[in-house]
């Protein structure tokens, strides 16, 4: 698979996360490589539930975060 198999989806005021969805975050986020998590489809406009590793812990686990429009 290359970027062309996917469809990006860039953040918005009306954009909710859905199930199974990867969400992707840059370097902005204060280190050199960014982030990746798995959307579980529990949300809305303000936040989201997501499945991170390495987001303050060293495990797979169910994180709830806010959705800032850029």
């Amino acid at each position: 698979m290359t970027y062309q198999d996917f469809i990006n989806f860039y953040n918005g005021k009306s954009f909710i996360p859905q199930k199974g969805d990867i969400v992707v975050w840059g370097a902005e986020l204060g280190n050199t490589y960014g982030h990746i998590a798995v959307a579980t489809g529990e949300g809305n406009t303000s936040q989201f539930y997501s499945y991170d590793l390495n987001w303050g812990q060293k495990v797979v686990h169910k994180v709830l975060l806010t959705i800032k429009v850029f």
